[in-house]
């Protein structure tokens, strides 16, 4: 069974490190970051994450990942156009990208929950 604590902990630290290079002004490539199946999740989803196909949370799950990735996309064009403030804004708890990442967490409880109450 999938671990909520783990897939959480995966996903924030790369929430976290986004957010860190945004911050010290690194380059990030839009369409690396976009890319949903790169990071340590999206290895999940598209690997032994792949079981659930067909159950609604782990649709759901899959596509707010995917939501997330694109939302962090759009937030590293937006620093490459050099509008650093802007993209910030995005990565905090109130912007599209913090939303997205919350709204990711929030899927994962709901996965985890469903297979819990499976077994």
């Amino acid at each position: 069974m999938v671990s909520v604590q783990k897939l959480v902990h995966l996903h924030l630290g790369w929430h976290r490190d986004f957010r860190e290079r945004l911050e010290r002004g690194e380059p990030v490539d839009p369409v690396a970051v976009g890319r949903d199946d790169l990071c340590a999740v999206g290895r999940w989803v598209y690997g032994e994450g792949m079981a659930y196909t067909g159950l609604s949370e782990y649709e759901a799950f899959k596509e707010a990942h995917a939501g997330y990735h694109a939302s962090v996309a759009r937030t590293a064009e937006l620093a490459a156009e050099g509008k650093t403030d802007e993209a910030r804004e995005r990565c905090s708890p109130d912007g599209a990208s913090g939303a997205a990442s919350l709204d990711l967490i929030m899927k994962c409880g709901d996965l985890t929950e469903k297979l819990a109450a499976k077994e």
